[in-house]
């Protein structure tokens, strides 16, 4: 947030000497900077935030690390940017919510790239176990906990979390360690993997190493995991919630499930299984 003055009079200099048609504005700092710069040269704003500040508030209490202006100042972008491109249907209530007028709202999903995510190419090495995979950065709300303490419910099935820090730096992570002793408290330790960070390109194969990706985090503005997966034709259990709404059709390309309980995505997991 501090740098947003000097992104503004860079991005001044920049528009006063070559205008674009229009500006589109990626996650709520950039969106303060970029109405500001817009404004002094009447051009047009889109604005994408990806995910909310009172959404992550909602969610992580404490745990946020959002400046506290972020609320008060999200808003006002909100209201201001001609046009808002929400990444799922729940975002774009969310931003209703906040005084944003609906019809100048769109909708519009994160995609894949099919050459890349495709059922075709490469696959990870795996043990003869059933394979569940869960993706995404190492943080509390992303709920792997949840498919951990389902595990006892899934024989013989194991998990494998992909990403994070790189794969000799995983034992350093907190959210690992305490993810960790989840699965030894609750008896699944030998069944539970670290893979660490895994580069881009190598995303697709261990995709297509599971016979089930999970998602479920207690919010998500998008789960691009989950559409990853199916784009690899691969089944995914996933939390009702967030952008999961939109790119799961329940018991058609996978199943939706309650965020943190277990037991419901033992259940969903075993059924695909």
């Amino acid at each position: 947030l501090s740098h947003m003055g000097a992104f503004t009079e860079d991005l001044d200099d920049l528009w006063a000497a070559e205008p674009p048609d229009v500006a589109h504005a990626h996650f709520w700092t950039s969106g303060i900077a970029t109405q500001l710069a817009t404004r002094a040269h009447r051009i047009p704003s889109v604005q994408t935030f990806h995910t909310l500040g009172v959404v992550e508030r909602r969610h992580q209490g404490e745990q946020d690390t959002s400046p506290n202006a972020r609320l008060k100042l999200e808003k006002l972008v909100a209201q201001r940017a001609n046009w808002v491109a929400a990444t799922c249907t729940d975002e774009a209530f969310e931003l209703v919510r906040l005084g944003r007028n609906r019809a100048r709202i769109s909708v519009v999903p994160c995609g894949v790239d099919l050459a890349k995510f495709s059922t075709e190419g490469n696959v990870a090495a795996r043990s003869e176990r059933p394979r569940i995979v869960a993706g995404g950065r190492t943080l509390p709300h992303k709920g792997f906990d949840t498919v951990i303490a389902a595990l006892p419910g899934i024989p013989d099935a194991e998990l494998v979390i992909v990403g994070g820090p790189a794969s000799d730096d995983v034992d350093n992570d907190p959210e690992v360690r305490r993810l960790l002793a989840v699965a030894a408290e609750v008896g699944v330790a030998d069944r539970v993997a670290f893979s660490g960070a895994v580069a881009r390109a190598d995303m697709p194969a261990m995709l297509r190493s599971a016979d089930v990706v999970t998602c479920t985090p207690c919010y998500e503005p998008f789960g691009m995991v989950a559409l990853e997966a199916m784009a690899c034709g691969v089944p995914v259990v996933a939390s009702a919630v967030g952008g999961l709404l939109d790119t799961i059709v329940h018991d058609v390309t996978g199943r939706l499930v309650t965020p943190r309980r277990p037991r419901e995505c033992a259940e969903g997991v075993t059924t695909i299984l």
